[in-house]
């Protein structure tokens, strides 16, 4: 009866700490991987599947090395602006706030409106598309602020 007790127990702790991350949690794991100085191909990969996932694996070794260099940029914040899941995906729409310090040049707020598309592969969530919405870059340096509407292809965070 002991034995009983502590083996449904254990198996209760081990299912009730495994817990499934919504994806809202998985695009903020993964931005926020993005910005660390920890990358690797691999790191990103795991977080990846469909054609990004394709992509990120056949970048040449200098290709690879500009996606993951992230040190001239500080994420100040992401807020969700919409999620819109139906089955194995979901459409989120975000803005992403960061800082961005180019050699010799005073830092600049960077601000981007995306979207992400995020598919269900074997019971997790992975990013599997980033498109760029708008983009609003504010410089001290020159005096303006430049605004971008449209959409393209974003595959850098």
């Amino acid at each position: 009866m002991r034995f009983l007790f502590l083996n449904s127990l254990i198996a209760l702790l081990i299912f009730s700490c495994t817990k499934k991350q919504a994806p809202e949690d998985v695009l903020r794991k993964y931005v926020d991987y993005r910005f660390s100085a920890s990358q690797t191909r691999d790191g990103a990969i795991e977080m990846l599947t469909g054609e990004l996932k394709e992509k990120l694996k056949s970048l040449s070794e200098e290709e690879l090395k500009i996606f993951l260099n992230s040190t001239n940029m500080t994420k100040k914040s992401l807020s969700i602006q919409s999620s819109n899941c139906s089955g194995d995906k979901c459409k989120i729409v975000y803005i992403l706030k960061y800082e961005k310090s180019d050699q010799g040049k005073k830092p600049y707020v960077v601000e981007n409106k995306k979207e992400a598309v995020l598919a269900k592969e074997e019971d997790s969530w992975k990013v599997s598309e980033v498109s760029n919405i708008k983009t609003y870059i504010e410089s001290p340096e020159i005096g303006i602020s430049s605004k971008s509407g449209s959409k393209s292809e974003g595959e850098d965070l």
